[in-house]
């Protein structure tokens, strides 16, 4: 929740003063940890050789030269911080009375007499005992004492640290934040740049280098793709509504013209059933405009009553109520049926697809001057193809980017009815689908319409 709060720039220095926090304090300890034992360590072998020089005082004179026992008595004038010695016989008794005698545990001298040498710590004081063999005995010479200095050292080393640590993490999130800023620099400019476009110049695009180098070229690319994607959106919006305006005023201006002129002057009363019968006509045009936008406008919403649909049957249902509307020879029925069932499984929305093939078919009709109408069904691995054709009067090329804009109407099919939204509507069903349309045209040979769907998976 807090680094939500936080800008980028001081989000991205916070972590990675967070990530080089943990290096480091990884790193710091292991070096305290390794000096503190390395102390321990030194500390101990300076008890373990105090403890031999004691014990070559004691009992080794009659053993050494006078010239190697002077060397052992300064060794031993030489004491560690507040030493202490404690030396016990065989049996494990006292033998020599110390001043500030310690009373160490039965099991440690036990130890020290079982594997002649061992090392305990208690607190500050740390403890080294020795089995000393001798000609009157075996004796455990126990010296335990304080390394002030070591502690000392540590101590300090501590306080080093800490001030390093404290020091390295304010220059890391200092270099940080400056680092965030060079490397957030291009977002920045990204962002003043994408400010300045608005709805009037959706043309503007974002720089992009020629190698698409990095992560930023990529976001520019993908950002100038959306761009794109608007663009069209917007010239499609404002090409939809001019033209639904202009057919929508056309039965609507027919309509209060008829009104107007019959209401000029006194009528026979079959004046006023020719009048009434053009404002029918009229209004059955405009409920067909107003029914059409309707449905094209359901394509463009999130349709969730999906369902797993056998194509033959789909088809079946279609072909037959065209056929009924029309007449048989009207249409030319053809099925290629892989002997897979589920090759013939499509998943979508039953409604839907009815009216988007069945819209196919009407075209078809209405530009092929009453020519049969070939209509073909086949599935396999790829999934299913339905295949709509047609020998009408054909689309010119140049109009084939223009087919699926909404009231786009070929200047060749002006004579014919229509609006201009079936295909339109087919074209956003399909795309609900995930499916593919593909139409193949020639001016004066027909038309022919394919569309492509998907596999079906039970994923699906």
């Amino acid at each position: 929740m807090v680094l939500s709060a936080l800008t980028v720039k001081n989000r991205l220095a916070l972590q990675f003063t967070l990530l080089f926090a943990v290096l480091l304090a990884v790193a710091l300890t292991g070096i305290y940890v390794f000096i503190k034992q390395y102390r321990e360590q030194a500390f101990f072998k300076r008890l373990d050789d105090r403890a031999l020089t004691v014990a070559e005082f004691y009992l080794a004179e009659d053993n050494l030269t006078s010239q190697q026992f002077k060397q052992v008595k300064h060794k031993y004038s030489h004491s560690l911080p507040h030493e202490n010695l404690s030396v016990y016989n065989k049996q494990l008794q006292p033998w020599i009375k110390a001043q500030h005698p310690i009373q160490w545990p039965k099991e440690f001298l036990e130890d020290v007499r079982h594997h002649r040498k061992a090392k305990r710590t208690d607190g500050l004081r740390q403890a080294t005992g020795i089995l000393y063999h001798d000609n009157s005995g075996d004796f455990v010479f126990v010296v335990s004492a304080e390394d002030d200095t070591g502690y000392t050292t540590m101590q300090e080393l501590r306080i080093i640290m800490i001030s390093v640590f404290v020091v390295l993490l304010g220059i890391t999130f200092v270099l940080g934040r400056m680092f965030a800023h060079f490397a957030l620099r291009p977002i920045v400019s990204i962002r003043n740049e994408l400010g300045a476009i608005k709805a009037v110049n959706l043309n503007r695009r974002l720089e992009v280098s020629d190698e698409k180098a990095d992560e930023i070229d990529s976001l520019c690319v993908s950002i100038n793709q959306l761009l794109e994607h608007l663009e069209q959106s917007f010239e499609s919006q404002k090409f939809f509504v001019a033209n639904s305006s202009h057919e929508l005023r056309t039965p609507l201006t027919s309509i209060l013209g008829q009104a107007e002129t019959t209401l000029a002057r006194d009528r026979s009363a079959d004046d006023y059933k020719a009048t009434l019968q053009g404002i029918i006509e009229s209004v059955v045009q405009l409920n067909h405009i107003i029914n059409s936008l309707m449905e094209l406008a359901e394509t463009n919403m999130d349709i969730k009553d999906f369902q797993v649909i056998k194509a033959d049957e789909l088809a079946w249902e279609i072909t037959d109520e065209f056929m009924l509307r029309n007449s048989p020879e009207a249409l030319s029925v053809e099925y290629h049926l892989s002997e897979v069932p589920q090759h013939s499984l499509i998943y979508g929305n039953r409604r839907l697809l009815f009216l988007a093939i069945h819209n196919l078919l009407k075209n078809a009709k209405k530009f092929s001057n009453g020519q049969t109408v070939t209509f073909k069904l086949t599935t396999g691995n790829a999934g299913a193809t339905i295949v709509v054709e047609d020998q009408g009067i054909g689309i010119d090329p140049a109009d084939l980017k223009n087919i699926f804009r909404p009231f786009f109407r070929g200047a060749n099919g002006m004579q014919y009815p229509g609006s201009g939204i079936g295909l339109s509507l087919t074209h956003n069903i399909m795309k609900l689908h995930n499916a593919e349309i593909v139409v193949e045209s020639e001016m004066g040979a027909g038309t022919r319409v394919s569309l492509h769907f998907p596999p079906y998976s039970a994923s699906n």
